[in-house]
């Protein structure tokens, strides 16, 4: 269980990185600050909680 655990944080860390890269390549377009907002927090959501589960390891 603790190996699923670790590539299940893993996995939503890189997921995070990938959705907060793509807020700021999207920020240089046409796009409203409230969707920015929206999936800035999905971002770090993803993030904080693949790094809460790799802080048990």
């Amino acid at each position: 269980m603790g190996s699923f655990k670790y590539y299940l944080g893993r996995s939503l860390q890189i997921a995070g990185l990938g959705t907060l890269t793509a807020v700021v390549i999207l920020f240089f377009t046409q796009m409203s600050m409230g969707t920015l907002l929206t999936w800035s927090l999905i971002g770090a959501v993803e993030f904080y909680g693949g790094t809460w589960l790799l802080d048990g390891q």
